[in-house]
């Protein structure tokens, strides 16, 4: 019976030794993870030299905390966000038409500050002449382009007043849904932190250069992750808190007719052109006429002298020179004896 029993109790012995190795192997391989995942379960090592091994175990141990964990937000692993708060960004672009520049700009910036919003940037252009009686310069066709941050709620309410700047031209909008994108960078953004906060507690506990040196070159890598994607967020959360509008507003002399396809109402909107074209060209021709009225006075005075001073010019003289000479010689040319004689009939 004893001799039975010795291969029961040799093989239970074999049994447990094997498991104290394998559990061995385990302990020694995470030994490392555990000095960075508890604060209370592990140390740095002292050095390199008296571990045994090379500069390249804290370098291990540094990019097994590389990977962040998990965060539990299961809303941020949803791909279509659909059980995450809509992140939506607004944008549009209105054209506006205007007869008086001037006032519509004035009435644009009132009307921005009415909804709640600013105006990010904005930009003027026109065509500069000069005035022909004084020579002052003047812009004219006048042209405005502007960038306007206006509240999301009440983003339709300012594109649908609009029409009080002028002749809306055109109008367009689109809208996204950035939460996926969002809720991601948040998730990364929060790992990250959980990973920084773990390097400052290595700090704590480093105790040669070598790992402080170490773990500040990580800790500013990370810190720079940090801001690069809180300053990404912010920028996003401002998307989404105020709309985008980008308005352009033109100076015009009439607004643009609405588009008309009937062949009789195209008829009459060229008769209306061709007249309207003709009164300008009238118009311009009597200013112009104005503009040269000194002009012409002057000339007239002068041509008007000239014409006095003619008779007295000698050029005048010699041009009748010869025809008085051409009567002489008529009058050489008859008789000497019909000289002093009266005709028949004035006896």
């Amino acid at each position: 019976m004893k001799h039975a029993a010795q291969p029961h109790r040799l093989f239970a012995l074999l049994l447990c030794a094997a498991l104290l190795l394998s559990g061995c192997s385990q302990g020694l391989g995470s030994a490392q993870n555990e000095a960075f995942s508890s604060s209370g379960q592990g140390m740095l090592p002292q050095s390199s030299e008296a571990t045994g091994k090379s500069d390249n175990s804290l370098s291990t141990m540094l990019s097994g905390t590389s990977e962040a964990p998990e965060t539990p937000q299961e809303a941020a692993t949803d791909e279509q966000g659909r059980l995450l708060p809509e992140k939506m960004v607004y944008t549009g672009h209105v054209t506006v038409e205007t007869l008086e520049f001037d006032q519509s700009c004035e009435a644009l910036s009132g009307m921005v500050e009415r909804f709640g919003g600013y105006i990010e940037s904005s930009e003027s252009s026109g065509t500069t002449v000069y005035r022909e009686d004084d020579g002052s310069a003047q812009l004219v066709d006048r042209y405005a382009h502007y960038v306007l941050r206006i509240p999301s709620d009440r983003f339709s309410e300012f594109l649908e007043s609009s029409g009080e700047l002028g002749n809306v031209t055109g109008s367009s909008r689109q809208a996204e849904n950035i939460a996926p994108r969002f809720y991601d960078t948040q998730s990364r953004l929060d790992a990250c932190q959980v990973q920084y906060d773990r390097l400052l507690e290595l700090l704590e506990r480093a105790d040669s250069m070598a790992d402080i040196l170490a773990i500040e070159a990580q800790l500013t890598e990370v810190r720079y992750e940090i801001e690069s994607l809180t300053t990404t967020l912010r920028g996003w959360q401002s998307q989404v808190d105020y709309s985008t509008v980008t308005l352009q507003i033109y100076e015009v002399t009439r607004y643009t007719p609405p588009e008309r396809q009937g062949f009789l109402s195209r008829m009459a909107d060229a008769v209306l052109d061709s007249l309207r074209s003709f009164l300008d060209s009238l118009a311009n021709l009597s200013i112009r006429l104005i503009y040269l009225l000194p002009w012409l006075v002057v000339l007239g005075v002068l041509l008007w002298l000239l014409r006095r001073r003619l008779p007295k010019l000698p050029l005048l003289h010699k041009k009748h020179t010869p025809a008085q000479g051409t009567q002489e010689n008529v009058s050489s040319d008859q008789p000497d004896g019909a000289e002093g004689q009266t005709p028949p009939d004035a006896q």
